[in-house]
């Protein structure tokens, strides 16, 4: 790889001027800022994620999205690495698709780098494996978006100001028809980004303008009581405004005095939107707040207790709503772990070492080319093996459990007491809790 990236770079020189094997290039380092800007606002606001982080156990939250997001972060890193590089080193060797030819810019755009680096390789089952894993990658961000739409249109729309006292079984309805509407105002969307041009690369450079400032908003509702209601509802669209307004001025000033679909991708203009909507706008709601107060001050305390429940919600639901004193205390001092965890995540792998690289000025000895590709291949096999491995294992009595009755036909003799509850610890599952919950379904049912 090395070595090929060495000779391709004679004949397809990089369009920045910077060699293949160097960090010495600020057009890498401001589309990879943009597009982490971008993440990190479309993961910050995605309520699929916190609606997740709700339904889980207090105790499994912090390392479930701590571990998740380290073992998460490999996977595209060595396949844009592996991949993409082996599409850029293989332009000389016929196996290249678009041997004799480079990539064209919509091609690059469009993400097809990953997809033809692995046809060069591994021929068209290699082509065919790169699609099915982006069908799958699709699939599962699609239904999970689908599930939080749902939830959110149902509960904080529907129920909250057009049917305030829906039964359990309209509330499913709504769930039902917010599914199928979103399924096809996404399908009409897509649709319409193909026919206009607009391509995952421009999405991934253009979204953090528009969502940042909802990253400012979520942290300050949850640590900040003094932010008022009017403050967050102006403060978070003035945000939005001002990196658009910043993201135009600049693609003038970099894009040689012309704004149009693709000068807009210049990129000094999409980070200086990005930093620009992401920075401005806690200002906005700090400022708005003390010129506007509420009357009331916020107290997110009330969702800890004053929580609606469907008609339809049993007492075990009823009661995994309340946090008690110890979730509490053990939330607070997560939630400032995550504070260090992630400010060093940033500042090391986003800021300290890549602009050490960038001030070197030089290329990649083999030797430490080498010790890149080893560090990601390590990274990468750890990942694999926790995120395969250790789910089976917090789940081997439930496994347990369901594969002993698969395999010797036998059914739970009251198949409508919880699974959780029979194959929980002695402590969980005492004979009087059973019979309780037995007694119990069987008086709702009569």
């Amino acid at each position: 790889m090395y070595d090929l990236l060495k000779e391709v770079e004679d004949v397809f020189p990089n369009a920045s001027g910077q060699s293949y094997l160097s960090f010495h290039d600020k057009e890498m380092f401001f589309l990879t800022w943009s597009v982490m800007l971008g993440g990190l606002s479309s993961v910050f606001g995605d309520p699929g994620y916190s609606q997740r982080a709700i339904a889980s156990d207090a105790k499994s939250v912090f390392q479930g999205y701590l571990m998740g997001g380290i073992c998460w972060w490999i996977v595209p890193a060595c396949l844009g690495s592996s991949a993409g590089l082996a599409c850029r080193a293989l332009l000389l060797n016929p196996a290249s698709i678009t041997y004799p030819n480079a990539l064209t810019d919509s091609e690059v755009n469009s993400g097809l780098p990953v997809i033809y680096g692995m046809a060069a390789i591994f021929g068209k089952s290699g082509a065919a494996a790169g699609l099915v894993m982006l069908f799958m990658s699709v699939t599962s961000a699609t239904s999970a978006e689908l599930i939080a739409f749902s939830s959110v249109t149902t509960y904080d729309v529907y129920r909250t100001y057009i049917k305030p006292d829906a039964t359990g079984k309209q509330l499913v309805n709504a769930a039902h028809i917010s599914v199928v509407g979103f399924s096809l105002f996404m399908a009409v969307l897509s649709v319409v980004f193909n026919y206009i041009g607009v391509t995952v690369g421009w999405l991934l450079s253009f979204i953090g303008i528009i969502l940042s400032p909802e990253v400012s908003a979520v942290t300050m509702t949850l640590f900040w009581s003094k932010m008022s209601k009017k403050a967050l509802l102006i403060g978070a669209p003035l945000g939005t405004l001002t990196g658009v307004g910043c993201w135009l001025g600049s693609t003038y000033v970099y894009g040689g005095h012309i704004i149009n679909k693709s000068t807009v991708m210049t990129s000094e203009a999409t980070f200086i939107g990005n930093i620009t909507a992401l920075a401005s706008t806690p200002i906005y709601i700090v400022i708005l707040s003390y010129l506007l107060p509420d009357e009331v001050p916020f107290d997110l305390s009330h969702f800890r207790s004053d929580i609606k429940m469907g008609d339809d919600a049993d007492q075990e639901e009823s009661e995994a709503a309340v946090v008690d004193e110890a979730e509490k205390k053990l939330l607070h001092k997560q939630a400032w772990w995550a504070v260090g965890i992630n400010l060093f995540i940033l500042l090391g792998c986003y800021v300290i070492i890549p602009t050490a690289l960038y001030g070197s000025d030089h290329d990649l000895s083999k030797s430490s080319f080498s010790g890149l590709i080893i560090v990601f291949l390590i990274w990468l096999l750890l990942a694999a093996l926790y995120i395969i491995f250790l789910p089976l294992w917090q789940g081997r009595e439930s496994l347990a459990y369901v594969f002993g009755h698969l395999i010797r036909l036998k059914f739970p003799d009251n198949p409508n007491i919880p699974l959780a509850t029979v194959v929980g610890s002695p402590e969980e599952s005492s004979i009087e809790e059973i019979q309780h919950t037995e007694g119990e379904k069987n008086s709702k049912f009569l």
